[in-house]
C-alpha cells in the first residue's frame, strides 16, 4: 500500500470546507437570533425563521459530514466515508469539495478498508 499525499491534502480541504459551512451555519444562526429579537407577527407572510432554518440544517449536517469524511480521509481508513465526506464538502458546489473528490477518488487503492478485505478474500482462498 503506497502513502501519497492525495489523501492528507483531501482529508484537509474536506475538513476546510465542513468549517466553512459550519461557519456559514453560525451566521444563519445569528441571522434567526436577529430575526426573532423584533417580535413581528408574520399573518400573511412565511416567516423568514423557518426558512433559515430549513437552509441552516441540511447545512450543519454536510458541514458535520465533511469533518469527519476529512478525518477518516487523512487516516486513511474507510474509503466510502471518505467519498461520502467529499461529497459532502461538495455540495452545494464548492471548488475545495470538488478537488478533494476527484483526490480521494483517485487515492482509492490507498485505504485500508480495501487491503483489509482483499487479504480476507485471499486467506480464505487459502
Amino acid at each position: 500500500m503506497k502513502s501519497t499525499w492525495k489523501t492528507l491534502v483531501a482529508g484537509i480541504l474536506d475538513i476546510v470546507a465542513g468549517c466553512f459551512k459550519l461557519m456559514g451555519v453560525l451566521g444563519l444562526i445569528i441571522a434567526i437570533i436577529a430575526i426573532e429579537s423584533e417580535n413581528r407577527a408574520y399573518v400573511h407572510e412565511v416567516n423568514p425563521v423557518y426558512i433559515l432554518t430549513a437552509i441552516a440544517v441540511p447545512l450543519a449536517i454536510l458541514g458535520i459530514l465533511a469533518i469527519v469524511g476529512g478525518i477518516y480521509t487523512i487516516n486513511r481508513k474507510n474509503w466510502a466515508l471518505a467519498i461520502i465526506g467529499s461529497i459532502a464538502a461538495f455540495l452545494p458546489f464548492s471548488l475545495l469539495g470538488l478537488i478533494a473528490l476527484i483526490l480521494t477518488a483517485f487515492a482509492r487503492d490507498e485505504f485500508r478498508s480495501n487491503t483489509v478485505q482483499a487479504e480476507g478474500i485471499r486467506d480464505t482462498a487459502n
